[in-house]
């Protein structure tokens, strides 16, 4: 098995690598900017079909340095909690790529 398809653990289980950008070091860049250091993180994702939102471990966000955007809050199994949005970010997931917040 190869690909992202090896990284499936278990039934019901599958988690897909993902790369997280800094969406201003991503636009900079792409705009042709020299020498820019490029804030990046590559991990791994659960894929949660019923998920809305996208949730990034407090250790990535603060490498990226992404700002506070907003306040969500999240169900989770333990019940609701408060949780902040943050970005921008760029986000890519097997050849696909968007603009959005965490």
């Amino acid at each position: 098995m190869s690909g992202w398809l090896a990284l499936i653990a278990f039934m019901g289980r599958v988690v897909i690598p993902i790369t997280v950008t800094h969406y201003e070091d991503y636009a900079r860049r792409k705009a042709g900017a020299p020498n820019l250091a490029v804030r990046t993180v590559e991990c791994e994702a659960l894929v949660d079909s019923g998920a809305t939102l996208l949730c990034l471990k407090r250790s990535a966000i603060e490498q990226l340095r992404l700002a506070l955007l907003d306040s969500a809050t999240i169900q989770t199994a333990n019940g609701p909690r408060a949780t902040g949005k943050y970005g921008p970010i760029w986000l890519e997931v097997m050849g696909r790529a968007c603009l959005c917040s965490a």
